[in-house]
């Protein structure tokens, strides 16, 4: 039997791929095992680890998904008073899902109802937004061959089961170190993720339009220089 009681973050923190919703972390852990762990510590180590993942805990103030290069730095050769533990110290690499509050996540909808969409993040996690928190301009269509949320204003934004969709977090609730993500979908930067790569092309081509034209014929002269270039090096012999 073995009990993690303490974490620290020690050294730099990282968002992986700038998703701050997602901690990369170096972490200093304190962990009580039972002395049958002693003839193989290492892999006694790895189990407690591994036994940790998915789990919400609060000394790393998330959820564990991956550890990586545990070095055990220190661990004690007397068993505690009135416990049969002994204490082990490590350093490890965390990986860790810490969603807060007013971040914008991205999940995939797994459940579309007249009164909330359900989604996974990261395919693991329940994320619910209920109809008080859907914006105004997306209505239940009823008539749909599926069950589907679409925009009276553009009818390109649908949102249904197997849609992407970036959302904000309004509140994440912790029972039994299992988490559960209550969104909103007010937010105008929110949606499913097809239509506001939609709104990125129109706003691109919009920009386009409204360049002059002596400014697009000087960028197709420099992309034609700089090709013309590139052609030139290629061809001289070696």
């Amino acid at each position: 039997m073995a009990v993690p009681v303490h974490c620290a973050v020690a050294g730099k923190e990282d968002d992986p791929d700038g998703v701050e919703w997602l901690r990369s972390v170096s972490a200093r852990i304190r962990m009580y095992l039972h002395p049958k762990c002693a003839s193989n510590l290492e892999a006694s180590v790895r189990e407690v680890l591994n036994s940790m993942l998915l789990k919400f805990d609060s000394s790393f103030d998330g959820v564990l998904l991956a550890s990586f290069r545990p070095e055990i730095l220190k661990f004690g050769h007397k068993i505690l008073p009135l416990l049969p533990y002994f204490t082990v110290r490590l350093k490890a690499d965390l990986l860790l899902f810490s969603p807060k509050a007013g971040m914008l996540i991205e999940g995939k909808v797994n459940k579309v109802e007249k009164d909330y969409i359900g989604m996974l993040v990261l395919g693991l996690f329940n994320a619910a937004i209920g109809i008080n928190d859907i914006r105004q301009d997306l209505f239940y269509d009823e008539v749909a061959t599926e069950q589907t949320w679409i925009s009276e204003s553009d009818e390109r934004h649908c949102i249904r089961v197997g849609s992407r969709v970036s959302f904000l977090v309004k509140s994440v609730q912790e029972e039994d170190e299992f988490i559960d993500i209550v969104g909103s979908l007010v937010p105008p930067e929110t949606g499913a993720l097809d239509w506001i790569a939609c709104l990125e092309e129109d706003k691109e081509a919009q920009q386009e339009q409204q360049t002059p034209v002596s400014e697009k014929r000087s960028k197709r002269k420099t992309e034609a220089e700089s090709s013309s270039s590139k052609l030139k090096v290629e061809a001289e012999p070696r």
